[in-house]
């Protein structure tokens, strides 16, 4: 997902004018996190029969954690501590998230927290998908459906500084 985010980036770079060399440079960075992170790696997770078959059943898992206590949730930060009570299958991984924020958010904060979230969702949203700039928000959003941006401080901040700024106007 992350080298799609890329390489849209650079298409949408080279496509704008005075900005091709900006694409080029989007698009030699994208080349050269997929030769860092191993090509053939990249290219068998492309492939797989079922690519989110250990994420379906974590989710299974953590929709149980949430349904059983559906208001409040277990507490911010819990799902590490909590999970294991609920898990539906062993892994040989460590599982310290979810894999999709939005519902580990919801068996964290409860149905309180997601109305929160939404919330402030519809106050943010139509200024970021407004701006052609904040549109990285979004892809951040959606990427956050199948793993967890959001738990990574660095990331979290970010997203945060630029719906601030897309706000201002």
């Amino acid at each position: 997902l992350g080298t799609v985010e890329l390489l849209l980036i650079a298409v949408l770079l080279l496509l704008r004018r005075g900005s091709a060399t900006y694409g080029a440079a989007a698009l030699a960075v994208c080349c050269a996190a997929c030769v860092a992170a191993g090509p053939q790696t990249a290219w068998a997770r492309l492939w797989q029969p079922e690519p989110l078959l250990i994420r379906t059943d974590l989710w299974a898992s953590t929709w149980d954690l949430f349904w059983s206590r559906p208001w409040l949730g277990w507490g911010s930060g819990t799902f590490e501590s909590v999970y294991p009570q609920f898990a539906r299958f062993s892994t040989d991984y460590y599982v310290s998230h979810a894999h999709n924020d939005l519902l580990e958010r919801a068996a964290e904060g409860g149905l309180a927290g997601i109305v929160i979230l939404g919330c402030l969702a519809c106050r943010w949203m139509p200024a970021v998908l407004t701006n052609p700039w904040t549109w990285g928000v979004a892809a951040v959003f959606l990427h956050s459906l199948v793993d967890f941006p959001l738990a990574r401080l660095g990331i979290l901040l970010w997203v945060l500084l630029i719906t601030a700024a897309a706000q201002l106007k």
